[in-house]
Formats: C-alpha cells, sequence, structure tokens
C-alpha cells in the first residue's frame, strides 16, 4: 500500500556529487568575488571595465591605489578567485565529457538558458524522468508547486515551500532568470 521510493543508483549518485561539488566551487568563487568588490567599495574605488576579474580588469587591479591592507585582501582573494578558476575548469572538463555522447543533455542544451552544465544537472537531479506520471509529480519533485490550504469550504494557495530538491529548483530558477535576462522575445 506504501509507495515505492525512488533510489539513485550509483552512476547518478556520482553525477550528483560532480556536479554540486563544482556548482558550490562556483558559488564560493562568487562570493570571494563579492568580497572583492565590497574591499574596493569601502575604499571608494570604480572601475571603468565591466569585466573586473577579464585582462583589461586584472590590469586595473594591480594598479589600484589601495589601502595596504585593503591591497593585501585584495591580492590574497584574487589569489582564491584563481585557484577556484582552474578547479573549475578541471570540473567542467569533466561535466563535458559527461554529456557529450548523451543525446538527452544535448537535446536538453538546444533550449535557450540550459547549457552543459544545466543540462548535466538537470538530468542527474530528475534521475529517469519515467519515474514521475505526470508533469505536476515532476513539479512537486522540484519544489515548484505553490502551498494549498483548505478548511471546510475555503482554499488558500500561499507560495512555493521549502520542500523538493533544492538543487532542482534552483537551477529552474536560474533558466527562468537567464530567459528574462535575454534580449528580444522568448
Amino acid at each position: 500500500l506504501l509507495p515505492t521510493v525512488w533510489v539513485p543508483d550509483v552512476e547518478v549518485r556520482a553525477r550528483r556529487k560532480l556536479l554540486r561539488g563544482r556548482a558550490y566551487l562556483v558559488r564560493l568563487r562568487t562570493s570571494l568575488k563579492n568580497r572583492i568588490h565590497g574591499h574596493l567599495t569601502a575604499e571608494n574605488c570604480r572601475t571603468a571595465v565591466t569585466d573586473l576579474y577579464g585582462r583589461a580588469g586584472r590590469a586595473w587591479l594591480r594598479t589600484v591605489d589601495l589601502s595596504p591592507m585593503g591591497r593585501l585582501q585584495v591580492d590574497l582573494l584574487l589569489e582564491l578567485v584563481d585557484a577556484l578558476d582552474e578547479r573549475i575548469s578541471r570540473l567542467d572538463d569533466r561535466v563535458k565529457r559527461l554529456v557529450k555522447d548523451d543525446p538527452v543533455a544535448q537535446r536538453l542544451q538546444t533550449w535557450p538558458g540550459i547549457g552543459t552544465f544545466g543540462a548535466a544537472l538537470l538530468l542527474a537531479e530528475i534521475g529517469t524522468i519515467h519515474r514521475f506520471h505526470s508533469s505536476h509529480e515532476l513539479a512537486a519533485y522540484a519544489g515548484l508547486t505553490p502551498s494549498t490550504q483548505s478548511s471546510g469550504d475555503k482554499t488558500r494557495h500561499g507560495s512555493v515551500g521549502r520542500a523538493g530538491s533544492p538543487w532542482l529548483k534552483w537551477l529552474l530558477s536560474e533558466i527562468v532568470q537567464s530567459l528574462k535576462l535575454a534580449p528580444g522575445p522568448v
């Protein structure tokens, strides 16, 4: 009488570990970059370059006038950003190999807002799509269905709750955000 619980196999668990680890490192790198921006803002430094971590931005960061402690902090944080860039790049190579021969991942990448990492993470987090009987079940698994409270003849719908897969919810939200930022009609 109890519904069966799907348990991912060893391969899916390994993919999840790889992809979640990469996402964690990217979040860590973003946090470091935000901290660098914080140090620059605290010392009232503004730049005209659009990419602070590209070639022109790095050249500007080397020459910007900072206090000795500000210079030390920015330089140390930049070293950490560079180290994370190298590790993320290594993980990206593995992710590319994962999706290279996967026709479902290739097809997912044709959709706007879904790249190599997004396709791989979608497949790893969803597992086999055949375990869901409807789109509503998948949306509930992702944690994207609104809450419903019923009592008597009154029904109240609220926002999405904390239930569901946090990684899948995050990824789908990122995809939607990228579509909102894309120029032109979607």
